[in-house]
């Protein structure tokens, strides 16, 4: 069996070195906080690259002079990788080391925007976090179909003295390949049978921790 799963392992890497991102995203973030100084919503937008936003035009056609039809909007929001809750992107939070959970995004706009579409969308918490309790909030897709960029800097609406840092979710070095093959050998142990999944998208992007004084 050791010797299966090696020669599982080799064939595995390969490919696994092979996926590549094929959309690429600008993540731009505002946190909202409320009268009590909790965070209790984060607004999302994605600003994708130019040439997936002219493929995106090509199905709809460009917008006219007070912006993009409802038909033509209902077209762009299906193309929308928000839309798919299984490999579309994902907006994680965590706080005091466990998962803080979301509503369903909430559409706020979609436009053309120079010479490309931005999509903007509100994620509500279901439970708001103490403001001096450290967030940390990533933006990712699990199946590395798009690749997100996050930004150095978000926006903090309703309260004061919080700062935010970019942080890399690899080791200084590092290519990710420690971490596909922890994860890998995660998956070798299985005793059920099935194909071998790997989260991509899980350690190849960055994340924002946000800090307010108490």
């Amino acid at each position: 069996m050791p010797s299966i799963r090696l020669a599982l392992l080799a064939l595995l890497l390969p490919c696994a070195a092979a996926a590549h991102p094929h959309v690429f995203i600008d993540a731009a973030l505002t946190l909202r906080y409320d009268a009590q100084g909790r965070l209790t919503a984060i607004e999302e937008s994605w600003a994708y690259d130019e040439l997936y936003s002219l493929l995106m035009l090509s199905e709809v056609g460009t917008p006219g002079p007070g912006g993009f039809a409802a038909d033509q909007l209902s077209r762009l929001q299906r193309q929308d990788a928000a839309w798919d809750p299984v490999a579309g992107g994902v907006l994680a939070v965590t706080a005091a080391g466990g998962s803080v959970p979301t509503l369903p995004p909430r559409p706020i706009a979609m436009g053309l925007e120079g010479d490309r579409i931005v999509s903007r969308r509100l994620h509500s918490l279901t439970t708001p976090v103490a403001g001096a309790v450290p967030v940390t909030i990533r933006v990712f897709d699990p199946t590395y179909y798009v690749a997100f960029s996050m930004p150095s800097q978000v926006v903090i609406q309703g309260r004061a003295g919080c700062t935010a840092a970019l942080q890399g979710t690899e080791a200084p070095g590092d290519t990710g390949n420690g971490a596909l093959r922890a994860a890998l050998a995660r998956e070798m142990r299985r005793t059920a049978p099935g194909d071998v999944q790997i989260d991509f998208g899980a350690f190849s992007d960055d994340s924002i921790r946000v800090r307010c004084a108490g």
